[in-house]
Order: C-alpha cells, then structure tokens, then sequence
C-alpha cells in the first residue's frame, strides 16, 4: 500500500514539473510559432536560371516601402540585370511593364559593372534596397498580379531571370 501511495506522489510530481515546463497557458510555445509563421510569410524566395531571389517583405507591400532584395547566384560577367516589380510580360512585349521609374532614384535597379546603379558583385551576392511604387506604365500591382523581376538589361536582350510573387496593399 506504501508503494502505491509512494509511485502516485512521484508520477503526480513529475507530471506537475512536466506542465510547469511547458507553460501555465502555452502562450509561449503559441507566440513563437506565430512569430516564425509571421517572418516565413513576410518574405518569398524563387530561383531562375540559377539566380536565387528573396524579396522581404513579400505580400500586402505598402507604396513607397522599403523592400530588400537578396541576388545570388549572378553572374558578373553578364552585362547586366534589371530588378524591379513588374506585371506579367504582355505577347511580343520587348521588356516587361514594371512599376517605379529609372528617373525616381530607388524603385528600380540596374545591377551593372558597365555604369548601373549599383555594380555585379565579384561573388555574385548582391543585397539592396527597393522603393516601393505600387503602379506604373501599363501595370498596377495593387489589382494587377506582380512580381519581383530579375530580367536581363538592354545589353542582355532583357531575358526574364527569376521572379518572385509578390502583393500590394489596397490604397
């Protein structure tokens, strides 16, 4: 009887550190998964041609946000690459209709050892920031669907490399 009551006390105990471990409500295990759940959905990645793209953030993108883009994989013997948000390439359109404007510093980038905006990395690495702009000529990425774009430049016949879905906010 000794015995019975002795294992009932030590399995009681054991089970009250048990729960006491693990948290009176779960708050704590609940908030962490939410939090990883939150940053894993704030930011996408893809890979193309062997450049891999990550844009953060990636859904619900307020006009004039910054964004950072994370390139690898470039190749910096290649002439260039254009980065920006853009809508679906049209039939026969030469370039894709991408928001932002190469005369408003930050929306666009041209990565380029030949006199772009920023230079190709040596190791092929490239981390940058985007302003955001939500419309542009011929697309609007708050009803249109839009993409972070790597494409090729001008030199490079602006051949699609990589993209990313992303989302805007509504106005």
């Amino acid at each position: 009887m000794k015995i019975a009551r002795r294992s009932a006390t030590v399995s009681a105990l054991a089970l009250t550190a048990l729960l006491a471990a693990c948290g009176t409500d779960g708050t704590a295990d609940t908030s962490e998964a939410t939090s990883t759940t939150a940053e894993a959905a704030a930011e996408a990645t893809a890979t193309g041609d062997g450049v891999t793209a990550t844009v953060s953030p990636a859904e619900d993108i307020a006009d004039g946000a910054e964004v950072t883009v994370t390139l690898e994989g470039l190749d910096p013997a290649f002439g260039g690459y254009y980065v920006a948000f853009c809508g679906e390439r049209a039939e026969g359109a030469p370039a894709p209709s991408c928001t932002g404007d190469r005369a408003t510093p930050g929306t666009q980038l041209w990565l380029s050892n030949r006199g772009g905006t920023s230079p190709l990395p040596a190791d092929g690495v490239f981390t940058g920031t985007l302003t955001a702009s939500a419309s542009g000529e011929g697309v609007d990425c708050r009803t249109d669907s839009c993409s972070l774009t790597v494409f090729g430049d001008h030199t490079e016949g602006f051949a699609d490399v990589v993209s990313v879905p992303v989302t805007f906010a509504a106005p």
